[in-house]
Formats: C-alpha cells, sequence, structure tokens
C-alpha cells in the first residue's frame, strides 16, 4: 500500500512538472519604474517594472517579457549589445553607468518599449514617437527604477528595443544620381532626334 502512494506521489509531481508552463514568470518586485527618470522623457507612455529576471537576462526571458508587454513574440526585439548589426536601432551600446543617453540611428516616430537591465532586474519603459516633433532621436537613462543600492542606481548592463523601428530609406549615391540624369539625357536626345525625322 505505501508502495502505491509512493508511487501515486511520484506520478503526480511528474505531472505537475510536465504541465509547467514553458518559461517561467517575471517577479515584480521594488524599484517601482517610476522612481528614476527615464519616465520624463518626451513621448513617455507608460512603465513596467521593476521586474526579477528567472535567468538574469532580458534576452533569455523574452517570452515572459512579451507576455507582460501584452504583445505577439515575434515582435521585433532589439538588444543594445548588438548595436552593429543590421536593422538594430541603437547607434551605440549605452554606457555602463546607473545612467546616460540612449541614442538611435534614426528618429524613432512609432510605438515602442525601452528595457533596462541592471543586476538581475529589469524595467520596461512605453514610448511614442508620433508624440514628438521629429520623432524620438534619444532618450536620457537611469537605473534607480530597475535596481538600487544604497539608494544609488546599479549600473545598466544592456538595453533591449522592442517594436518595429523606424528606418529610413538609404540615400542615393552621387553615382545614381549621374546614371539618371545620363538615362534622361538619353531619352531627350531619342525624342528631339525622332521629331526632326
Amino acid at each position: 500500500m505505501k508502495f502505491k502512494s509512493a508511487l501515486s506521489t511520484v506520478a503526480l509531481a511528474t505531472l505537475a512538472f510536465v504541465g509547467a508552463p514553458a518559461h517561467a514568470t517575471l517577479t515584480l518586485g521594488t524599484p517601482a519604474c517610476t522612481d528614476g527618470n527615464t519616465d520624463t522623457n518626451a513621448g513617455y507612455v507608460g512603465c513596467l517594472g521593476s521586474f526579477s529576471l528567472s535567468t538574469g537576462n532580458i534576452d533569455n526571458d523574452k517570452t515572459s517579457v512579451m507576455a507582460k508587454l501584452g504583445l505577439p513574440v515575434a515582435t521585433a526585439f532589439f538588444s543594445s549589445e548588438n548595436a552593429s548589426a543590421a536593422g538594430n536601432p541603437f547607434a551605440a551600446a549605452p554606457a555602463s553607468s546607473d545612467h546616460g543617453t540612449i541614442t538611435f540611428d534614426n528618429a524613432q516616430t512609432g510605438s515602442f518599449w525601452i528595457g533596462l537591465k541592471s543586476s538581475t532586474r529589469a524595467s520596461f519603459y512605453h514610448f511614442d514617437g508620433s508624440l514628438v516633433a521629429g520623432g524620438i532621436t534619444s532618450l536620457m537613462f537611469d537605473t534607480l527604477g530597475t535596481a538600487v543600492n544604497k539608494g544609488k542606481g546599479k549600473d545598466l548592463s544592456h538595453a533591449v528595443f522592442i517594436g518595429s523601428p523606424t528606418m529610413t530609406p538609404a540615400v542615393p549615391e552621387p553615382e545614381t544620381y549621374a546614371m539618371m540624369l545620363a538615362g534622361l539625357a538619353g531619352v531627350g536626345f531619342m525624342v528631339r532626334r525622332r521629331r526632326s525625322v
């Protein structure tokens, strides 16, 4: 009888483990995301956090992050650690400091989230570039709303951009303009020649 009871306990524990969600949930704690000054930037809409990251990294907790933000997992997601990668909107990785500037390659004119990771915590700030004339080219950040030690924000590990970045079309090279003008001149010459015949 004891064997059957032990076997039942093991079976239930196995089912509970197998039935657990594939990703851990983020745990909300302190400080509040509004404790710092990141929320004073133009175009600010709202924030969520600070969350304890189950893996200690925003990228590894992407599924949980997207669930908290109410976004599809397929939403574009860029890390400042890969600022030089094609399509990444960060002009450069922000300084590993408790405050600084996040700069974008192009003015962001749409809705996007910026996640700040400091220590094992992250806060997420929602911005809308359409609320700012010309869009958002840079943001001031501090980590007081993410992770604090003795009243001072802990250094930023990295930032993430979540959303569809605004990309400006490439400016044609001067050679392209020269070829276009040569083509137009050729077409004009042919039209003029036909009229004279």
